[in-house]
């Protein structure tokens, strides 16, 4: 009870219990049908965020990441499917964003979001996380990766966030 009132869960847009989950490329890749079937039948709604990072090869090696592209674009497929399919399930991505990122990343991201992805889905989300070099203090660059943020936003068929770990 006091952790309900300390973060004032009456607030909340949210309505009604939800489930939240985290994943990676993998676990949605390798998950049975029969785990989203079960989720679908729980009795809340379900958010799975994947952290999909990049679906450019050069930013995967500068990340030191062990994923291929074709693997983000697989798992980007299954997200949409997954939406499509279940009804009390929503899946969302987490993509890096960076100044110092290889600017095929960018393409790469242009290319996710407003080609491969079907307008006629009404549910998931992009959410962006920029890295923060020592250089990222200063305004001009600051306003730079804004302005590509603001390009891939209008660019998506679905809504896009940047998701602030740190200040920008």
């Amino acid at each position: 009870m006091k952790a309900y009132e300390g973060f004032e869960f009456e607030r909340s847009y949210l309505k009604g219990p939800h489930l939240f989950l985290f994943g990676s490329v993998d676990s949605i890749l390798h998950s049975e049908e029969k785990l989203f079937e079960s989720l679908n039948r729980l009795p809340f709604f379900t958010y799975i965020n994947i952290g999909l990072e990049s679906a450019d090869p050069a930013t995967l090696a500068t990340l030191k990441k062990p994923l291929s592209a074709e693997k983000v674009g697989e798992a980007f497929s299954r997200m949409g499917e997954i939406n499509q399919r279940y009804e009390k399930i929503e899946v969302t991505a987490n993509f890096v964003f960076g100044n110092d990122l290889p600017l095929t990343h960018f393409d790469s991201l242009f290319d996710l979001l407003a080609r491969r992805w079907a307008p006629s889905h009404n549910k998931g989300a992009f959410y962006f996380s920029p890295l923060m070099e020592g250089g990222m203090r200063e305004r001009g660059r600051r306003k730079d990766l804004l302005g590509k943020f603001n390009q891939l936003k209008m660019g998506s068929h679905l809504p896009t966030f940047l998701y602030l770990i740190q200040r920008l």
